[in-house]
């Protein structure tokens, strides 16, 4: 079986634009990767970097 890191899991899982919603305030956000680098969406279109660390 391959290792892969949870970063990697999520390179994989958010391909495609997904739209997900906070647990506390139920406030949208989207999750989503571009090559090999994972981006949130929040807000007014306020778009941040997740890094693997």
């Amino acid at each position: 079986m391959a290792y892969k890191d949870f970063y990697h899991l999520l390179l994989e899982s958010f391909s495609q634009p997904v739209e997900l919603f906070t647990g506390p305030r139920n406030m949208p956000f989207t999750l989503y990767a571009e090559e090999t680098k994972l981006f949130v969406r929040h807000g007014e279109d306020n778009i941040s970097r997740i890094d693997p660390k």
